[in-house]
């Protein structure tokens, strides 16, 4: 399944790449994370355990072009993600 979503921030481009990026930022309005946007590099994110998930996703960084895009893979609770 292809899920394709596309948001439009009033915040400059390099205000957006640092909330999706940096790891104190995303722990300010996400969860937990030691994510960087380096190619190669795993993450974890680390939300609210639920029912039947212990709330943890690991990933891996596929690829980054600050501040334009930044590409990574994430797997927990049976899902594997891809985020462009």
């Amino acid at each position: 399944m292809i899920i394709k979503r596309t948001e439009h921030y009033p915040q400059d481009i390099d205000a957006v790449w640092t909330a999706l990026t940096d790891a104190r930022a995303i722990r300010q309005w996400w969860v937990d994370t030691d994510f960087a946007p380096v190619p190669g590099r795993t993450f974890f994110f680390q939300d609210t355990p639920r029912r039947g998930w212990d709330g943890k996703v690991t990933g891996e960084v596929l690829h980054a072009d600050p501040p334009h895009q930044v590409r990574f893979r994430w797997q927990g609770g049976g899902i594997d993600t891809l985020v462009e």
